[in-house]
């Protein structure tokens, strides 16, 4: 994941990694449950239907589409806490069409 990040937003990998933040802090238990235990079943369907159809890639797409919408976010944070606090509440307000939309951007 790091190296995603480092690769499609290497201003935002540069930020979190001034304040210590590390993505698999999160991203571990997204890609271990596949996101299951992080969005609403809703949108974890979703997201079941293009990884049954398109495979394992889109979970790093998902992923990557979590840090691009929250980017502008992210880049405020001064310490550790923001990325955690916005990351957990990142899925009440999800638009899970731009999240997928996002997501196929990343080639």
């Amino acid at each position: 994941m790091l190296a995603l990040l480092r690769k499609y937003m290497p201003r935002l990998q540069r930020k979190l990694a001034e304040i210590d933040f590390s993505p698999q802090m999160y991203a571990s238990s997204w890609f271990i449950t596949l996101f299951a235990d992080y969005f609403p079943i809703g949108i974890v369907v979703r997201i079941f239907d293009i990884y049954l159809f398109e495979g394992r890639k889109i979970l790093f797409r998902i992923a990557l589409a979590i840090f691009k919408l929250s980017e502008q976010k992210l880049m405020q944070a001064e310490d550790i806490e923001l990325p955690l606090a916005h990351l957990k509440k990142f899925p009440e307000t999800c638009d899970v069409e731009l999240l997928i939309k996002t997501a196929h951007k990343f080639t």
